[in-house]
């Protein structure tokens, strides 16, 4: 019936102007007459003016209107600007967006609420979980002040979908041709050579531009410098607005939404020439990291991290280990998406500069155990497959990296493992064993009990036959009766224990009591 339908609309007219969450039963309990609560649901879930959202505890029925939603989001970038605050943890924003209940509050952020944040890059996860991060909120921070009316502006005109969504689509790229096309000929041509913007693929030189333009490198500079005055200093009385960076403010927010947040624009990028020139004539830092990315945000000045902050040459190439690095210091701004390519980009340039030792470090870590070269030479080709080789070719370098030590008979193991292993041969330690045995017990020194002992250097363990064939043929130990051995010393004779019992004395002493010779 007509006046059920116009019932309806004038309660989507109504709730449209709200700014909290509400239901459809709050609806009906609103209605002045009685409607039919299923078309209800379905009127609002049709409107784009709200957002539907399926929260636990609510029912299926919970709607915020839209221009509210954005207008939150919008806000409490700006709030946290203010602060400079671009980080909170879980708990933090649960407590600011509960702002949105009418009554109770979330536990933790609802996920409806927090798409949307997602969707024009109000808010993004960060690498650790429990904690979210707020690009806009940081550009902002670090715009010119003098932009700041603007900002606040431009958000409000963005409530509207419609502006919203025709500045979306408009390109950056038509947006900055715009501005430059109300500058004269020669400041244009000079602006699109120094900011490397197409068709230049790099930026030109004073000097060139000069003699393209037939005028001193001087008079170049001038040009670029009064240029940039003009454009950073809205609150100048001048006649043309359009000749002032407030005018890219639409652009310049357009941009950071359709990025979602990110930003990080890859090498090669077409976008990225435009970006920096947006970014730079709003104020806001950016930077070209020695890999190519371009950062929006991030100071000149900063660095990647160096070998010399990573633990392990193994987190050198790991991802996470060097996301936590990157999050940890300069780029604790970055979406977790953006912190992985560059992680991920770093750990790539990383692997490509291994030396042949680290590698196959790598290769015998990934293994977890003590192994024979045999086996961390298979494992080194399948993580280098560009690079086969051999095991003759893989020990030599084992044997020169620090962190590793040789663990029997072509096998090897890593210190960090536990392992402080003598780099001398087999034959060296039995006789190192026998030794220092010796000299502990003042006793012979059992096959056993060397046997026992190389399980502290052989981590595989040895055989009792192998370990004998190899003590016989030890130039620096003797072998006794029943698999004992002794020391021998330098000039080639045993060395006796003190307290082993002389046989032959004691036979003579026998002997001789009962008057016979021996």
């Amino acid at each position: 019936m007509d006046w059920a339908h116009n019932e309806i609309l004038n309660l989507l007219d109504t709730f449209a102007a709200r700014n909290r969450c509400f239901t459809i039963r709050e609806v009906l309990e609103w209605a002045a007459d009685p409607v039919d609560g299923e078309q209800l649901r379905h009127s609002f879930r049709r409107d784009s003016r709200f957002v539907h959202l399926n929260q636990p505890g609510w029912g299926p029925d919970c709607f915020l209107p839209e221009r509210e939603m954005f207008r939150w989001w919008a806000g409490f970038n700006l709030r946290l600007a203010t602060i400079e605050q671009a980080r909170l943890t879980e708990r933090q924003l649960t407590t600011a967006i509960n702002s949105l209940r009418p009554e109770g509050i979330w536990f933790t952020p609802p996920g409806d609420i927090l798409d949307y944040g997602r969707q024009f890059g109000f808010v993004a996860d960060a690498g650790t979980p429990g904690f979210y991060v707020f690009p806009i909120a940081h550009i902002l921070a670090q715009a010119s002040p003098q932009l700041w009316p603007a900002f606040r502006s431009t958000f409000a005109d963005f409530e509207a979908p419609k502006v919203r969504d025709a500045a979306l689509r408009q390109r950056a790229s038509d947006a900055v041709e715009t501005l430059l096309s109300q500058f004269d000929q020669r400041t244009y041509r000079i602006i699109k050579g120094r900011e490397s913007l197409p068709p230049h693929q790099r930026i030109l030189k004073l000097v060139e531009l000069g003699g393209q333009l037939g005028c001193t490198r001087e008079r170049v500079r001038q040009l670029e410098s009064r240029f940039w005055k003009r454009l950073n200093n809205p609150a100048a009385k001048v006649r043309d607005k359009a000749k002032d960076g407030s005018s890219l403010i639409p652009a310049f927010i357009a941009e950071l939404m359709r990025r979602q947040g990110s930003l990080i624009l890859e090498p090669g990028d077409p976008g990225t020439a435009w970006a920096r020139f947006l970014a730079k004539s709003m104020g806001v830092p950016s930077a070209d990291t020695q890999l190519g990315h371009l950062v929006i945000g991030a100071a000149a000045e900063f660095n990647l991290p160096g070998p010399a902050q990573f633990s392990s040459i193994a987190a050198r190439i790991d991802v996470q280990s060097i996301g936590d690095l990157l999050e940890a210091g300069e780029f604790s701004f970055l979406a977790g998406e953006d912190t992985s390519k560059i992680a991920t980009a770093i750990a790539q340039h990383n692997r490509n500069r291994l030396n042949r030792s680290e590698k196959a470090y790598l290769a015998l870590q990934s293994l977890g155990r003590p192994a024979h070269i045999s086996k961390i030479t298979s494992v080194y080709d399948e993580m280098f497959p560009g690079e086969l080789t051999n095991e003759r070719n893989v020990q030599g370098p084992l044997e020169r990296c620090g962190e590793v030590v040789w663990a029997g008979t072509g096998a090897f193991a890593l210190k960090e493992w536990g392992y402080a292993l003598p780099r001398e041969t087999i034959t060296d330690t039995i006789a190192m064993i026998v030794t220092d045995k010796y000299a502990e017990t003042g006793r012979q020194v059992h096959l056993n009990a060397v046997i026992a002992e190389l399980g502290r250097y052989i981590p595989d363990g040895a055989d009792m036959a192998s370990v004998k064939f190899t003590a016989m043929r030890c130039s620096q130990i003797q072998a006794r009766k029943g698999d004992y051995f002794v020391p021998r010393l330098r000039d080639g004779e045993v060395q006796e224990p003190d307290n082993i019992p002389d046989h032959d004395r004691i036979i003579r002493e026998f002997w001789a009591a009962r008057g016979g010779e021996f």
